[in-house]
Parts: C-alpha cells; sequence; structure tokens
C-alpha cells in the first residue's frame, strides 16, 4: 500500500511540476511528464498484477 501511495505522490507531483515549469522550460516539462505517466503506468501494472 506504501508503494501505491508513493508512486500516486511521485505522479502528482511530476504533473503539477510540469504544469508549473511548461512556460520556461519545455524540454524540462517534457521530461517530468514522462516521469509521471511511467509513474503511474508502473503504478497500473502492479495493482492489475496484484488482482
Amino acid at each position: 500500500m506504501r508503494a501505491v501511495v508513493l508512486y500516486l505522490a511521485v505522479a502528482a507531483l511530476s504533473a503539477l511540476a510540469a504544469y508549473i515549469i511548461r512556460g520556461n522550460s519545455k524540454i524540462v516539462s517534457n521530461i517530468l511528464l514522462f516521469i509521471s505517466l511511467v509513474s503511474i503506468s508502473i503504478l497500473g501494472i502492479s495493482i492489475f498484477v496484484e488482482q
């Protein structure tokens, strides 16, 4: 359960940081969005495997 919360927090913070940085640096923003997508997909895969 702790890992689920951790991945969700990383995804949410990465998406928020990407939204904030979007105007200044698109490269950093895209990297943060990628991190967010990776952590959400790891979360989804882990939930699917546990079922």
